[in-house]
This record gives structure tokens, sequence and C-alpha cells, in this order.
């Protein structure tokens, strides 16, 4: 079904039908939901689909207009069904009244069909905005779900970031959490965030760089999803994500206490787990019945601060005391060792790694030197460290542009390593003028299905329209790989031609 959506939006450019096609394939009433869910009044057969998807909006109303009032209405449901919404506008305005402005609305919404929508709100007084952007939310319709908040929905109603991280559609929509985010959405103004359940869907199925964002936002790491106890670290585990499970433990995650609440279906399939959380769990599971401990008191004195070794520099020696150090206790720890040491330069790095951004911050305010600036620039653009970028960036304007070359492949720039999730470094780059063609972000933005920051691209000026026919064709494969049909649809809307090809 997922493909014929897609061919279908492809298709809705208009491919002319026939001249003087018949009207037999409208058919009147509902029809059934493929799912057997009864009845479904915007469910296109597939022969209405091919008809629909190739007739012009001449030859659709002259249907209407020759079979008769109820022909109409169903021809609407079926051209909202089917993503038609310059049929489902010229039928508005001749006057065909939906059967329900409401359900119409909430399909136009989930359809992505902002300009439908408008209108259908527009027929009543006081028209419901909630059940729309539920459904907007929760199809990734993008362009619906900012027309409803422009109107004044509500950003914090219902689960709507729950929903909107559920893998629907090639989901989790992270362009619609974001945005959520951007109109005022709270997670403390969220039960369902706030009891677990965002950063548990986050740490399975979203990128390690938005759980991270998540927690700033203020989700704590040690909440278990209140419908079914998942805690996030294990969700992370479950979803074999080693660079959601490190960024959960950086951002304060407790696995003694993930461990000890296992639940019993998770222990008796534990060796399906990846082995780091096998070994975790054989390391706290032990301690379950030890009195909780004390808050645990830093050690005095700077002897925790030790140089990493040469071949792993991220890797901190001991990281949970690099968890607990304050930045003020890190700082007066490398200035005693001497602000061009070993041991500071190393913690900068360290620090880096384990995403502690004030600590980093604070050592380049004291004047510790990165062992490679420009490395440091492209890690902290990578793992979404906007802080520790913005003061890197501060001190040499010109790492918002600088190449990197890689183990692997071509030299890259700050900002395509950010375009594989690292939504607020992005922002920053652009908003110090990255150039958003360099190194092609927005392909490498829709390849990892990070929408939003493709969206972000796009606003910034990176080119849809323009490209080469390869080029143009690697665009849509990659939206197409990653089952977005909307924002297929949205591409295709730009300019990009349906029928091109990809280098291959």
């Amino acid at each position: 079904m997922a493909v014929r959506c897609i061919v279908a939006m492809l298709f809705a450019a208009g491919v002319p039908a026939g001249a003087g096609a018949p009207c037999d394939w409208l058919v009147v009433g509902p029809g059934q939901h493929p799912a057997g869910r009864g009845a479904d009044h915007f469910h296109v057969s597939p022969a209405a689909w091919t008809h629909l998807t190739r007739t012009t909006v001449p030859e659709a109303t002259g249907c209407a207009e020759s079979l008769g009032p109820a022909h109409a209405i169903s021809l609407l449901d079926q051209a909202l069904g089917a993503g038609r919404e310059d049929i489902v506008l010229e039928l508005l305005a001749r006057g065909v009244q939906p059967r329900s402005i409401a359900q119409a609305a909430e399909r136009a919404a989930a359809e992505d069909l902002p300009l439908a929508l408008e209108a259908l709100l527009d027929m009543e007084r006081s028209p419901s905005l909630s059940d729309p952007l539920y459904a907007a939310a929760s199809r990734g319709a993008y362009r619906a779900a900012s027309l409803l908040l422009d109107r004044g929905a509500d950003p914090n109603g219902f689960a709507l970031l729950e929903d909107a991280l559920l893998p629907s559609l090639g989901g989790p929509h992270l362009d619609i959490a974001q945005l959520l985010f951007a109109r005022g959405a709270d997670l403390a103004a969220d039960r369902g965030a706030a009891t677990g359940v965002a950063l548990a869907l986050a740490a399975e199925y979203a990128s390690f760089q938005f759980v991270a964002d998540l927690v700033a936002r203020g989700a704590d790491p040690n909440v278990p999803s209140a419908s079914d106890g998942l805690y996030p670290l294990t969700a992370a585990a479950g979803a074999a994500s080693e660079s959601s499970w490190d960024t959960l433990l950086d951002s304060g995650a407790d696995a003694r206490l993930m461990a000890c609440n296992l639940r019993r279906v998770e222990l008796a399939h534990l060796a399906d787990y990846p082995r780091w959380f096998v070994a975790a769990v054989a390391r706290e599971r032990p301690r379950c019945d030890d009195p909780a401990p004390a808050a645990e008191h830093f050690p005095d004195g700077c002897g925790w601060l030790a140089a990493s070794r040469p071949e792993a520099p991220y890797r901190s020696p001991s990281p949970a005391l690099l968890r607990r150090v304050s930045a003020e206790t890190a700082a007066a720890c490398a200035s005693q060792a001497g602000v061009g040491g070993a041991e500071a330069t190393s913690l900068f790095d360290q620090a880096l790694a384990h995403r502690r951004e004030d600590v980093a911050v604070a050592l380049l305010r004291l004047g510790v030197a990165p062992r490679s600036r420009l490395e440091a620039a492209h890690f902290a653009a990578e793992r979404d460290l906007p802080e520790a970028l913005r003061a890197l960036l501060d001190q040499d304007a010109v790492l918002a542009h600088a190449p990197y070359a890689l183990r692997q492949g071509p030299p890259t720039t700050p900002l395509a390593r950010a375009a594989a999730g690292a939504y607020r470094a992005a922002a920053l780059l652009l908003e110090r003028g990255a150039d958003p063609n360099l190194n092609d972000p927005l392909a490498l933005a829709i390849g990892t299905n990070q929408l939003h920051i493709a969206r972000h691209l796009m606003e910034a000026g990176a080119k849809t329209v323009g490209r080469s026919p390869e080029d143009a064709g690697e665009l849509l494969g990659a939206a197409m790989q990653g089952a977005h049909p909307r924002f297929v649809r949205h591409l295709a809307r730009l300019g990009l031609d349906p029928d091109g090809r990809d280098r291959q």
C-alpha cells in the first residue's frame, strides 16, 4: 500500500487521462478499509486510484456534475484520500459540501494537504484544531501541522510528541517534533514525555543527537515509560544503538537503576541484547540489594585528571568521574596542571566525547587549546554540542566552513557532519554562514531521514531545483527509501522530476 501511495503521489503532478474518459470508476458510498476496519469514505479502490491520479481537474469535476450530488461528495472524499488537493479545492469552490467537515479536515491534515485543510477550516466558525493536529503529527504531515499551529492549535495537546516519535510511515517524524518545540511544546506539560515515553521512544527509534536534545529540554533519563516500564537505557539496547546508550549514560542515566528494574520479558531474552548491555546488567544486578549509595563525593584534589592514551584521545580513563565533576573543578585542575599540558588538552577532548559541554566551554575560556581545533569543531558538530561549537567558532569563524579529511571517504564539512542528526549544531552553523550546498548536506539529511534538518537546510537555501537530473534522482531516491511519501510529494512540488534517475 505504501508503494502505491508514493507512486500515486508522484503521478499527482497530472498525467492526463484520455479524452472523454468514462466516469463509471467513480463509486458512490464508502469503501472498505484495507485493514478490515470497516467502512472508510476516504478509501480509494485500486481502479479509482488509477483514474484519480491521472485525471485532470476539468475531467474530474465534469464527472461530478454529470453524475449528481452523491457522486460529487464521494469524489471529494476519494480525492482527499488520494491526495488530489487540486480536485478537492475545485469541488469546494463549486459548492460541494463534505459529508463531515471535521472528518474531511482531519483527513486533509493526515495527507498533508494544507490548502484543502485551510479551506475546510474556513467553512466552520470555530473549527476543532486538536484532532487534525494529532492526525498531522502522527502521519508526518509537516505543512498541515505548521498551518494548524499558526491558527492556534495547542502544541501540548494529546500526546503529540509521542505520536511524532512513533515509527509511522518511515518515522519517527523528528521534523514534526522540532516544529512542536519551536511553537512552544513543553516536555513538562506533556504527560507522556514527563513519564518517560518520549525519551524511551527516542532512544529506540531516533538519533542519539535527538536523545540528547530531549535531555537538554528537561527529559529525565531515569524515568521509565509509564505504559510499560521501559527505561530509556533498555530501549536503546533493544535498538542496538550504542550511541544512544552512551549518550544516555553521559546525560545522567543510572545503569544500576535500570538493571535492577528489568522486566521479566527483558530478563528472559537477555541473550538477544548487545554484549555491552548484557555486560552492564551482569555488573549492576548483583548490587541491587545493597543499600542505596549516598551522594558520591567527588575526590579531593586533581589526582583524577590524566591524559588519555594517544591512540584513543577521546576516551576518558575515568568516565564516571568525568560525568560528575563540576566545570569549576575541572577548570581549576586544568589550570593547576597547566593549560598547555597534555592533561588539560586531553580533558577537553574527553569532555566533548562525554557531552560535558560546560567543561569544554570552561576550558576554552581558560585558554586550553584543543589537540586539533578543526577536528574538535567537526566532532562537536556531529555530536550536536552547540555551545562547545559556538565557543570554537567564536575563536575561529573559519571553522564553520573548514573541510576535514575523514579516514574513509572525501573531505567533509561541519554542516555535512551535522546533517546526519545534529539539528542544533546545524542551525548554529547556518546562522554563522555555513554554505548549505557545500558537500550537499541536504542529500545526507534526507538519506538519513533527518527531515527536520532537511527542511532547515532548504529554508537556508539548499538547492532542490537547478540540480542535475542525477542529483535530483538521488534526493528523491533517498526520500523514497525512507518511506516518507509526504516528503516525496513535497520534493515533487518543488520541481524535482519524479521520473529522474539517480547516478546508478
